[in-house]
């Protein structure tokens, strides 16, 4: 009896190269937004924002809340492009919507929540643009289509 095997090895290929893509990504971005963080802490920015629910008293942001908001956005991106990529045959141009929608909601928290100073609300959009930007490049460098 002869099987069929359906399964696409350069699919799994590809999840693969993806996800440690955006690893590598959101590794990036994380070193890079924790230098922002420490770099605006050492000229004065408090960086303090409500990481709870709403109604949460301000905390200070620490390094290792910047370095999971990178980490795991990336790795629900290169999970997003690689089910975009089974489902079109362009899947890049989609992905590229989907991602700058993420971005501009992303960007929305530290505008209406209330933050510390005019200087955190600058540097967490700041940080959320280099987020995107490496994050993206990364998972777009990487993926073949």
């Amino acid at each position: 009896m002869t099987t069929i095997n359906t399964a696409n090895p350069s699919t799994r290929t590809s999840l693969g190269r993806l996800l440690i893509a955006g690893l590598l990504g959101g590794a990036l971005a994380a070193a890079a937004n924790t230098a922002l963080l420490l770099i605006g802490q050492a000229a004065g920015v408090a960086f303090l924002a409500p990481l709870g629910p709403p109604g949460s008293p301000l905390q200070a942001i620490q390094p290792i809340n910047v370095i999971m908001l990178c980490l795991m956005p990336a790795l629900v991106a290169a999970l997003l492009l690689a089910g975009l990529a089974q489902l079109t045959h362009r899947p890049q141009p989609i992905f590229l919507v989907v991602a700058g929608v993420f971005l501009l909601i992303s960007i929305i928290p530290d505008w209406v929540l209330p933050m510390d100073s005019l200087a955190t609300r600058l540097l967490l959009s700041l940080m959320h643009l280099v987020a995107a930007a490496l994050i993206v490049g990364a998972l777009l460098r990487t993926h073949p289509y």
